[in-house]
This record gives structure tokens, sequence and C-alpha cells, in this order.
């Protein structure tokens, strides 16, 4: 409601002068400066809401305690130096997980000479967010400053569905009320785990978590694992509002994850990948029969290789009838973001928190009681 006119100009409600100062021009809006957001992993962990999703058994739970175990140390991210890694303190909550599974977890991913990180806090259970589990981490990330939270899984920890209530209306809340959290803390970083629903090969993989479009439509980033092909287990698929978009194949042997490269590459036959990796070796525009004497194969069946290289993005020819080279394709798409975790593309400064003393041993688990 509008109050009364004076002097011909309609004078404010306390409510909308209250709004005002959330208000603002877009000229206004073209003179702030923002900085980068907060990356950890570069292309994987970042600033704001993650969904993380897979089917059940892949190996989901390994990916994410290996990405919190980088984080925490500084260390190698999943066997890539090039992708750079911002240390900073990981709250880990287990909650499918028991004590004795995330030592025996912690064990397999841990060399017997690394020191296990103290800036990684571990918790095999918590309150759900609508019976104070969100109050709860919000507390504990502003008293303890974790900088990055890992929630393992999303049904452990949202609000229980109830029958006659909109789906879609149940899943955005769940999601808003963990979103919300990141918006208003600067460079937190919150992955949440999720599964798959049982046809886990849509055509959009977005479409294949579990869920409605709810799930899906508010978080900041969705990282989907999904069982591979070639010499690939396991494919990521990456995408995001403010980074690069990528898809990146993995292999998983005793519960270790690591890099291999673009999907693309991983997928290949051996036949495609021999001629690929030729063509990268030469490294100049090579013609077709000159490739084909290398590899002693018909230029006919070259020609075929060559094709389907072309359609992949991976080869293209200089000229009609020319020879071909390798096109440039990044190991990892650049995000553009900072490595700097103190840096956050909301405002305010939270600053880079300090780690823990090593040598402090953190609670014992007796301790923790919720």
């Amino acid at each position: 409601m509008v109050a009364e006119p004076k002097g011909g100009l309609a004078v404010d409600s306390p409510a909308l002068s209250e709004w005002r100062r959330h208000m603002l021009s877009a000229a206004q809006l073209e003179t702030l400066e923002f900085p980068p957001l907060a990356s950890y992993i570069d292309g994987l962990v970042i600033e704001g809401l993650t969904v993380f999703g897979g089917k059940p058994k892949l190996g989901k739970s390994w990916w994410a305690m290996r990405a919190g175990l980088t984080i925490a140390t500084g260390g190698v991210a999943f066997g890539n130096p090039g992708r750079a890694v911002t240390q900073a303190r990981v709250l880990y909550l287990a909650l499918e997980d028991g004590l004795a599974r995330l030592q025996t977890r912690l064990g397999v991913l841990l060399s017997p000479d690394e020191r296990w990180p103290a800036g990684m806090t571990v918790v095999p259970n918590w309150p759900r967010f609508d019976e104070g589990g969100l109050d709860l981490l919000s507390e504990a990330v502003d008293v303890d400053g974790f900088q990055v939270v890992i929630v393992d899984t999303l049904a452990r920890v949202r609000k229980r569905k109830r029958r006659g209530l909109d789906p879609y209306q149940e899943d955005s809340d769940a999601m808003s009320m963990i979103h919300d959290l990141t918006r208003a803390r600067p460079g937190l970083a919150i992955v949440v785990v999720h599964h798959h629903r049982k046809n886990d090969n849509p055509d959009d993989y977005v479409d294949a978590l579990s869920g409605t479009t709810g799930i899906t439509g508010v978080p900041d980033h969705i990282a989907v694992l999904q069982r591979g092909r070639g010499e690939a287990d396991a494919v990521l698929r990456f995408t995001s509002r403010d980074a690069a978009e990528h898809d990146t194949a993995y292999s998983f042997t005793g519960g270790l994850w690591s890099e291999i490269g673009p999907a693309v590459l991983a997928g290949l036959s051996e036949a495609r990948r021999e001629l690929y990796d030729l063509l990268v070796s030469l490294d100049r525009p090579t013609p077709a029969a000159a490739l084909a004497q290398h590899l002693g194969k018909s230029q006919q069946t070259v020609a075929e290789l060559l094709g389907g290289l072309a359609a992949d993005g991976l080869a293209r020819q200089v000229s009609a009838r020319g020879p071909w080279e390798v096109p440039s394709i990044p190991s990892i798409p650049e995000s553009g973001l900072s490595g700097d975790s103190g840096d956050s593309g909301n405002s305010g400064d939270t600053g880079t928190l300090p780690l823990p003393d090593p040598a402090e041993p953190p609670p014992e688990p007796e301790d923790i009681t919720w």
C-alpha cells in the first residue's frame, strides 16, 4: 500500500523504504567491482553450492573424500598437478559411513608416511537441516572457519518429504536453504553428494539426478559422475553458472580416483587414439598420405579415422584436400577463478582463515554428540 501523496509525489511506505537499500540502477551496477570466486580445486570445487551426483556404488564418496583431503592438505588433485588447489579447512559430513569405515578409507587415500590432516574434520552424524542442523552448520562455519563443507548425502540432511506437497517446491526449498548459507558467507563452498535416478543416461545428464528440477535449478554448479567408456572408468561432467563446462575422464582403482584427461580422448578407439597421438607427436600439418605411411595403413582407412577425429573436434584439415593437424585442446578449461580463498564473488571480506596446528589432536569422537 502506497502512502498518501505529498507535494504531488508518492511517499514510500516503511517497507518500501527498507527495501530501497537493496535496489540499484543498471548504471550503478555497471560501476561495481567484484572479486573472482574462490576456487579450492580448479574447475571442480568452487565457491557456492555444488550438487555432485552419480549412481549408488559408483564411488562418489571416494571421490568426495579425496577432494576434501586434497583441499585440507593442499596436495595434488586426482593426480593432476596442473589443476590448481587452494588449501583450506574442510568439514566432511560422512553421514552414510561409521567411524571404522571412515578410518579405513582415509588410510587407503593417505600414503603410510603422510600425516593425517588436522585441517579436515569428519562427522558421522548430523541433525536434519530443518531440525537445527542448518543453524548448527552455520555456527560451525563461523566459529571453526570451515571454508569447504562436503555433505554426503543430501537425503540424510534434507527435510523429509510429506504427502500432498508439491515435490518441486520441496526440492527447491531444500536446496535454497543450503544455497542461502553460501550466499551469506563469501568464500564458502558447499558440495552436496546426491544420487541418480535409476536411468542415469538421459539425453541431458543433469536430468539423471534424482528428484525434480528443484534440485538442479538452485545450485551454482552441477557435477555428475557417469560410467565411462574406453580407458575411463567414469566421466565427470561439470556445468556451472560461473565456470567453464568440461567433461573429464577418470580411472578408479583401489579406492583412488585419478584424472585421465578430457573425456573425448579417453573414449577413443585404439585406432583413433594411435592416429591422434601421431598427429600430436608430429606437431605440424601432415598430409593424410604421410600419416597412412607412418601407421602402415591404407589411405582409405586413415581418411575414415581422420573423419572420426574431426567429428570429435580432435583433428582438422588446414585447407580443402590439405594436410591435417590437431587443434589446440586444453587439458582442463581454465575457469578464470581465483586460487585465493580469501576472495569471493559475493559482497564482504572474510579473509583467509588460519589452519589449525597440525600437532593439535582433533576432538575424540565420543566427545561429539548431537
